[in-house]
């Protein structure tokens, strides 16, 4: 007795269903985005600042920020003097995507606060990129997997690739990680210090510290002297200082302290190697992936075909070293 034939997507139906898992995907990440929020009280100072909703769509689509501060010397929204109530629009751009609120307090401290909008261009420009890069390290390892460039790719599971790379990369952008801070008052010596962002991912790469200290004698940052503005400076980290910002204070009782914030740096340890190897190293690795798998099927198949066919092998080999190089 014959079976029926089992009823199979065509890889357009595929693509349809694909693109329609995508659109719920967005849709259920905007309608559950939360709406930001900061509120902070330090002492007798209360901080709170909210966006009027999560997204801002296009480029001019405006969100309302307001805020309502109590106890403070000071107040700067986007570098701009305001008083202690009120509301404006933020207006958020490729790369700046948070308004920034700096505070000052009657004890002296400065703060910083980033109220985070998700911005729809920023997100399409970031997946574009992830994209990138991920398709090409994935088409370089398909090569190596199959050992050969002929073989073509089913449109079913690129489809199924791409979405599961769109959801990670979009997990990824939304979920950023908290800026690290450090906020200490041990009476005699008050510290607040924050990194511009929580990580350090590339070689040779560097982020901001920014630090607020009352109560001080000196101050060294990562073994650096610190002189301080209005109660507030601005340092660079790099990968070579490590894990953490080391921040060492003399107090006006003449003791030392030391506190550290710690700065996930995956190759703090390698931040010596300068990025020529980094850079050579990649690209070899690229070019093997990619020409290697090429060279080896291309050699045995003019090893079998042919007797004396050596002189094309060392050509071949010859241009994949040069591509290698010029990668």
């Amino acid at each position: 007795m014959n079976r029926p034939p089992r009823p199979q997507l065509t890889w357009r139906a595929t693509a349809v269903v694909l693109a329609l898992l995508v659109s719920l995907l967005a849709a259920v990440i905007a309608v559950n985005s939360p709406i930001p929020v900061i509120a902070e009280q330090y002492g007798d100072t209360t901080l709170f600042f909210a966006a009027d909703r999560a997204w801002s769509l296009y480029p001019g689509d405006c969100v309302a920020v307001e805020w309502s501060v109590e106890g403070i010397e000071s107040l700067h929204i986007e570098e701009r003097g305001e008083i202690g109530y009120g509301e404006k629009a933020f207006c958020p751009q490729i790369n700046r995507i948070s308004a920034r609120f700096e505070v000052r307090t009657p004890d002296g401290l400065y703060r910083e606060f980033w109220l985070r909008i998700h911005f729809l261009p920023d997100l399409l420009v970031y997946l574009a990129g992830f994209l990138g890069v991920a398709s090409s390290l994935g088409l370089a390892v398909y090569f190596l997997w199959t050992n050969r460039l002929e073989r073509s790719l089913n449109p079913r599971w690129v489809g199924v690739a791409l979405v599961s790379l769109i959801a990670l990369g979009i997990s990824l952008r939304l979920s950023a990680p908290d800026r690290p801070s450090l906020e200490v008052d041990d009476g005699q010596v008050k510290v607040a210090m924050w990194a511009e962002k929580a990580s350090l991912i590339f070689p040779k790469e560097c982020l901001d510290i920014s630090l607020s200290v009352v109560g001080q004698q000196s101050l060294r940052l990562n073994g650096e002297e610190v002189s301080l503005a209005g109660n507030w400076a601005q340092r660079k980290h790099c990968d070579a200082h490590g894990r953490a910002a080391v921040l060492e204070v003399v107090g006006a009782d003449g003791i030392e302290r030391q506190y550290a914030l710690p700065i996930f740096a995956p190759f703090a340890s390698l931040a010596h190697i300068p990025v020529f190897f980094y850079l050579s190293l990649f690209a070899l690795l690229l070019a093997a992936l990619v020409y290697l798998p090429m060279a080896l099927e291309k050699t045995r198949g003019m090893i079998i075909t042919r007797g004396g066919g050596s002189s094309r092998c060392l050509r071949f080999l010859y241009a994949y070293v040069v591509s290698a190089i010029w990668l």
